[in-house]
């Protein structure tokens, strides 16, 4: 069984190997950032294992959408900059991401911005009956990517 989705937003935010204070984004979605979502809408928390027996057992592949001039909207990257301050003021220790001896931390995050994909997802039937039924009434809210890109319009799975 096949399943498809149209994943629009203003952000979207596809893991890339990272370091703490720099966070890049995938120009795409990333079959391990879909697997999050769809996790996501199913309950499952992260780390379970659970996760990577979807990611092993599912086949995921995306379209770049276009526009209704013809036009593709792969979006583009946008760089936010971002400083953590604690809450009381105090300096960050090493349990905050800090050294002990800094009182912020700069943060740059990278989005796609205004792009729009559409997710095919392929695995047993049994499987894909779970994973549309979850997305349709999902357990937490899915995001693209990040919890602070949300979808502009609610996943709606097709069956193919």
């Amino acid at each position: 069984m096949k399943i498809k989705i149209v994943l629009e937003g203003a952000f979207q935010a596809w893991g890339v190997p990272s370091e703490y204070t720099w966070r890049g984004t995938s120009y795409y979605p990333t079959a391990r950032g879909i697997v999050g979502l769809i996790g996501c809408c199913m309950g499952i928390p992260r780390g379970d294992d659970r996760l990577e027996q979807l990611l092993s057992v599912l086949k995921i592949t995306y379209d770049i959408n276009e526009d209704d001039n013809g036009n593709r909207k792969s979006g583009s990257i946008l760089t936010d900059f971002q400083v953590v301050r604690k809450e009381d003021g105090g300096k960050l220790n090493a349990a905050n991401g800090g050294t002990g001896d800094s009182y912020g931390i700069i943060l740059h995050k990278s989005y796609i911005n205004d792009a729009s994909f559409t997710v095919h997802i392929e695995g047993p039937d049994d499987l894909m009956k779970d994973v549309y039924d979850a997305m349709l009434d999902p357990v937490w809210v899915p995001y693209l990517g990040r919890k602070n890109c949300p979808p502009t319009e609610p996943l709606i799975p097709e069956i193919e």
